[in-house]
């Protein structure tokens, strides 16, 4: 993951104070916490002018990498971070001392099946015209459309309609980003605190007004029809409604001290969005990927689809943790205030615990020694506060998966690029310069 992978949280936590970081504060907190720190951080702005250039796990792994060690210490703006990529630190940090490190149904199933034979049903359309696909493009309306039903109640059809208002404005958030400008005006908005009046006095919104402004118009609707019928779902966006605050004209500043506080109208329009934003693209990027790669490697894809008949018949870049109190582990200190980092990208990709990291190799998950550490891979997080999605994402990946292969083999074509190099500098999750295009076939003209 990149930069943009973490501006949420960047721009959530940096530190309000606008202290001159020098280098013995550097050095007082290599000896506090016994943990290396990166190399060349400027006074105000730490080390991000290296972040902003090589991307967030480029210069975690060259530090990492040139200090020899598990763990870093950095600086985005004022703020220190303490980067883990240790699994038996992290066991500690997840699950034994959980509560120092604070973060942040079945019935769906119908729905998730439905939607993965719809996406079937195109990609086979597509194989019989021989059709090029841009692979991405086809995975996003089906995320899209797939959480519309399973958490709202949604029939919005994003694979057959992948040019509609729906698709194209979160298309627009993803792929434009928050923009250079507007990434510079919250950087400093959070370094100097002084600055925050400027960026408020031009309305600079963290995303484009225009696509903001369409899916809140969107949410409100969804919620306002939900408070008007009765409803026998029980969908995610019925429990933000059942939750809602009944005295919506409260102003009281103490009313987040009520111990039987309700939501707002406001915060159920934001944990609406928030779910659209962190259930749509992360889940097609993935699907993207493993076409890819199912797509090179096609002795795997016989293997995956060999498996799906034999066991299935007919189808029925990153973690942070804020440090509530100071805690020791080991010979590392974790001082009350600073933020950890877990470096889900660098661990995944670290050769002492997956062998030629970057070769596609499903099988290496059935080696025991690969497995037998569960925070070798933990690409949801682990513990008590493991992802929330995790069940919904995994079975969205592999229904989707089932019914495609079944139906059309992936093939790479002219305009398949033969490597990818995965770009964590822009946008707001891994991505390649590129858009991935593959060929489609007819999986019965095989037999």
């Amino acid at each position: 993951m990149g930069l943009g992978d973490n501006a949420f949280f960047w721009l959530n936590s940096w530190s309000s104070t606008a202290g001159m970081l020098t280098r013995r504060e550097v050095d007082e907190a290599e000896r506090r916490t016994g943990i290396p720190a990166a190399g060349g951080a400027l006074p105000l702005l730490g080390h991000l002018p290296q972040v902003f250039k090589l991307g967030v796990d480029d210069f975690e792994k060259k530090w990492l990498r040139k200090k020899k060690s598990k763990l870093l210490l950095s600086w985005f703006g004022n703020s220190p971070m303490i980067t883990v990529t240790d699994p038996e630190v992290l066991k500690h940090v997840l699950v034994k001392e959980f509560s120092n490190f604070h973060d942040r149904p079945r019935r769906m199933n119908p729905d998730i099946n439905r939607y993965s034979e719809n996406l079937a049903d195109k990609m086979e359309k597509l194989a019989k015209s021989k059709e090029k696909v841009e692979i991405k493009r086809l995975y996003e309306g089906f995320t899209l459309d797939t959480i519309s039903a399973t958490a709202f109640g949604l029939d919005v059809d994003c694979i057959n309609n992948p040019d509609g208002p729906f698709i194209k404005n979160m298309r627009s958030i993803f792929e434009k980003g928050i923009g250079v400008w507007r990434r510079i005006f919250f950087t400093l908005g959070n370094i100097f605190p002084t600055f925050i009046p400027v960026v408020r006095y031009f309305k600079m919104d963290y995303f484009d007004k225009d696509h903001l402004d369409f899916f809140i118009r969107h949410c409100q609707a969804m919620i306002e029809d939900r408070k008007t019928r009765v409803s026998q779902r029980k969908d995610f966006l019925q429990l933000m409604v059942d939750a809602e605050l009944e005295d919506k004209s409260t102003t009281d500043p103490e009313v987040c001290n009520v111990p039987n506080k309700r939501l707002t109208n406001d915060e159920v329009v934001a944990q609406v969005f928030m779910l659209y934003l962190a259930g749509h693209e992360t889940t097609a990027n993935t699907l993207t990927f493993v076409s890819y790669e199912l797509a090179l490697n096609q002795e795997v894809q016989d293997r995956v689809i060999q498996e799906i008949q034999d066991q299935i018949g007919e189808v029925i870049h990153r973690l942070y943790r804020e440090i509530q109190e100071t805690v020791t582990i080991g010979n590392y200190t974790f001082p009350k205030g600073w933020t950890v980092v877990v470096s889900v990208f660098s661990i995944h990709r670290d050769p002492e615990y997956w062998p030629d990291p970057e070769r596609f190799d499903p099988g290496r998950f059935e080696n025991p020694k690969s497995t037998q550490n569960k925070f070798f891979y933990i690409p949801f997080g682990q513990g008590p506060r493991i992802c929330l999605g995790m069940r919904l994402a995994l079975l969205e990946l592999k229904v989707s998966l089932v019914h495609v292969l079944k139906r059309v083999r992936l093939v790479p074509c002219e305009e398949t690029q033969m490597s990818l190099k995965p770009v964590t500098h822009k946008g707001t999750l891994i991505s390649v310069e590129r858009p991935i295009q593959l060929g489609l076939q007819l999986r019965q003209n095989e037999h």
